[in-house]
């Protein structure tokens, strides 16, 4: 494994195995399903890795996004905060 992120979890499930999620229902992706860890790079620019995170949400759904100063945001949101361009 060549990349790595914090983990935060806001899902009652603490312990889940990572679940197939079908794709098209409630606006999942491949990069957007029911996993306590990501199971897919981020790709992210080596500026902004270290502000990586992957987030749970309290339904037990996992996507990536950035963590600045203890702030959970959107990728495209926290790209633009840090003043990187995609």
């Amino acid at each position: 494994v060549n990349y790595g992120c914090w983990i935060i979890n806001d899902s009652k499930k603490r312990f889940a195995l990572a679940e197939q999620v079908p794709f098209g229902d409630n606006n999942m992706s491949s990069e957007k399903y029911a996993s306590p860890f990501p199971l897919h790079d981020h790709g992210t620019k080596e500026g902004i890795r270290h502000y990586m995170c992957w987030y749970v949400n309290e339904k037990g759904i996992g996507e990536y996004h950035i963590l600045i100063g203890g702030v959970i945001m959107k990728i495209a949101e926290g790209v633009k905060k840090l003043g990187f361009n995609n």
